[in-house]
């Protein structure tokens, strides 16, 4: 079923439908095709820093495509296989050995991806210390958009949950951009949006690739 329904729906992509397997480099190499709103979105944030901004941008860039994890890799604080839910705080710390707070926003999620995904958002609030985090949701205020990805942000000791809130709030509206689909706008369940949300991303993200992610919004907000 999945090999018939394929053709029909990666209509964009028509490369990728040619191999039989294909990497996250051949993703974003087809995500980078003109017309993907945001490859174009940001392009134009990425010509509007300044040149040594640009340049560590693309310092960065060439080290996650060799590999080079530790430049950009998430630091272990603690394993855990307790299963997050919805409205669990944590805390992450990335390459400037701060603590960084998120909140998982959406949890337990079955879609084509996986049948326990999560949606977390990763706030720009920070401690030296997880013994002096004072937090409370603040959506003016985020440091990386909401992202989907796996319970192996906190088996892999990456993620430490370290209080739970039952309100989170005003949430903005998320949802993923599936460029390769007649339809840009899904939510976390694989059903289509009809408008475009607050925030949009590309879809899963995996645990290195999140430490990217975080490490080049570091870059850009002078904090790393």
């Amino acid at each position: 079923m999945h090999t018939k329904t394929q053709p029909r729906t990666l209509t964009r992509c028509p490369d990728l439908l040619l191999m039989k397997t294909f990497t996250r480099g051949d993703f974003l190499r087809a995500m980078n095709n003109e017309g993907n709103i945001l490859a174009q979105a940001w392009k134009k944030r990425y010509e509007a820093l300044a040149p040594d901004i640009q340049k560590r941008l693309d310092d960065l860039s060439r080290h996650f495509d060799r590999g080079e994890s530790e430049h950009y890799k998430l630091q272990y604080i603690k394993k855990s296989y307790v299963l997050p839910e919805t409205g669990d705080v944590f805390v992450c710390k990335p390459v400037n050995d701060l603590y960084y707070c998120g909140v998982v926003l959406n949890a337990h999620i079955k879609n084509m991806i996986g049948d326990d995904m999560y949606v977390v958002l990763i706030f720009n609030s920070h401690s030296d210390s997880i013994d002096r985090i004072d937090f409370k949701p603040d959506y003016e205020n985020i440091l990386l958009e909401p992202q989907m990805i796996s319970r192996a942000l906190w088996t892999k000791g990456w993620f430490k949950n370290i209080m739970h809130i039952e309100d989170l709030g005003d949430v903005p509206s998320y949802g993923f951009y599936k460029y390769c689909y007649d339809h840009p706008y899904w939510d976390e369940y694989d059903n289509k949006i009809d408008k475009r949300p607050e925030y949009l991303t590309i879809g899963a993200t995996t645990v290195y690739g999140l430490g990217y992610e975080i490490t080049k919004e570091l870059i850009i907000s002078g904090q790393v």
